[in-house]
């Protein structure tokens, strides 16, 4: 007579775990190489959106100043907002220095007076650079890091590498017995 094993007739269904981890972890690394790789945009992105909200420039108390920047920094030029439309400024200090103008409309106040920023710059390389404006009486300017950024998406990376793997382990572990049982007593 043949009788019917435990490991025949299986008594629970196996519930295959982890692949939502895995999805999450897939999602998060593709986002996290993405603003690695991106990372200029994303934090021009968030510079424009979030930093001159709480950006303090300083003025330079005239229209040309010569400043020290870095590579690693955007540096936004502002100008008193009542004289912006009139604003016209030019970068000096050598090859690769960008000046890109762009009225964005989220002003500072620099000793009761509101400032709006015209544009930014950006350097390939550390130097000094001359900032040069007409048709205003003062400018001011203020740098903003992209080192930030750099240091959120390799967070989001690890985590999502973390996530990913443990949703691999947990969806291997929660496959359940395979093949039949080895009875060596037979």
């Amino acid at each position: 007579m043949n009788e019917l094993l435990d490991t025949d007739v299986p008594l629970t269904r196996y519930r295959r775990r982890g692949l939502i981890r895995i999805i999450l972890g897939s999602v998060g690394c593709v986002a996290a190489l993405t603003g690695l790789f991106k990372t200029a945009l994303i934090a021009a992105l968030a510079a424009v959106v979030f930093a001159p909200l709480t950006a303090a420039p300083i003025s330079f108390g005239a229209t040309t100043d010569t400043i020290k920047a870095s590579e690693s920094f955007r540096y936004y030029v502002y100008v008193p907002s009542s004289e912006a439309a009139f604003a016209a400024c030019t970068t000096s200090g050598g090859e690769g220095i960008t000046w890109t103008p762009k009225q964005i409309d989220l002003p500072a106040t620099i000793v009761d007076t509101e400032y709006t920023p015209i544009g930014y710059i950006a350097v390939d390389t550390d130097r000094e650079i001359t900032v040069s404006c007409t048709g205003v009486e003062d400018v001011a300017v203020t740098a903003l890091g992209m080192r930030g950024t750099v240091l959120l998406f390799s967070v989001l990376l690890v985590g999502a590498l973390a996530l990913l793997s443990w949703g691999i382990v947990a969806r291997i572990r929660s496959r359940g017995p395979q093949g039949p049982p080895h009875n060596e007593s037979l």
